[in-house]
């Protein structure tokens, strides 16, 4: 598939079905490692059978291109109401078990989208 089809891939059935999946699996009861694994072999699935090369997505550098980062977090920032669900969760586990004071929760939640995507760039990075 070429680049330019890459985004309407994904404007179609891609990324919702993947970032989606993470926070459900959390709201479900999940870990938090178990949800992000779950959502990257859903990416890494959906990818495969559309004959999508990851490499695709990403600039020189290996950052995710622009136009693919900015309609991804616009496209997550619909799942708002369910991601404010999850946060309290993902921050409980990462603190060791204790709550977060709402600010923070507030302010992890807005984040997800590019904290969702930046894990996706390290990846990318690591390779």
């Amino acid at each position: 598939m070429q680049e330019g089809n890459i985004s309407s891939y994904w404007k179609r059935v891609g990324r919702r079905q993947v970032y989606l999946k993470v926070i459900f699996s959390l709201n479900s009861g999940n870990s938090i490692k178990k949800s992000l694994n779950v959502a990257d072999s859903l990416f890494a699935a959906m990818m495969k059978g559309n004959r999508l090369k990851i490499e695709s997505m990403f600039d020189e550098s290996g950052n995710m291109k622009k136009s693919i980062k900015d309609e991804t977090v616009s496209r997550i920032k619909f799942c708002e109401k369910e991601i404010k669900t999850a946060m309290p969760i993902m921050l409980r586990s990462a603190s060791g078990g204790q709550d977060s004071p709402e600010e923070l929760i507030k302010y992890a939640a807005n984040d997800f989208p590019y904290y969702w995507l930046r894990s996706l760039e390290d990846i990318r990075k690591s390779f």
